[in-house]
């Protein structure tokens, strides 16, 4: 605490420069910890990561990429495409993917991160991945 005549305003400053969570978010937060539905989470989204680790290892077949199992995150390599015609063309598809360039040291433009995390569950993914695979196993974008 300070004195009230010397720093005039300074709680209103605090205020103001300081956040943390709302109380209904770490309260969630601690339930999900505590009753085990954050366990429970935890491993369904592993079994489901691990489910679509199988089915990349099909749609990717012949393809290099990195794909941990139990990831939601797969780095595919787009051989002589640059990723940055590519990841336009899938956008033009309603596909979204991570230009490689912007994860790699020496700006690789021939690799793309594709996330799962949101999508996983959706009907249209599987179709979207067997485009990106097709269209680089055309070798160009069209």
């Amino acid at each position: 605490m300070h004195p009230r005549d010397i720093l005039g305003g300074m709680e209103n400053i605090i205020r103001l420069t300081t956040s943390s969570g709302c109380s209904l978010f770490q309260d969630f937060g601690q339930y999900l910890m505590t009753s085990g539905e954050l366990a429970r989470l935890t491993l369904e989204k592993q079994s489901t990561a691990k489910a679509w680790y199988k089915r990349i290892e099909e749609l990717f077949a012949g393809l290099q990429y990195s794909f941990f199992p139990g990831s939601f995150h797969i780095w595919l390599s787009l051989g002589d495409i640059s990723c940055y015609p590519f990841t336009a063309y899938l956008r033009t598809k309603g596909i979204d993917v991570m230009d490689g360039a912007d994860f790699s040291p020496t700006g690789d433009p021939h690799w793309v991160r594709i996330a799962l995390g949101s999508e996983w569950h959706s009907p249209e993914l599987a179709p979207a991945l067997e485009l990106i695979a097709d269209t680089i196993r055309r070798g160009k974008v069209e």
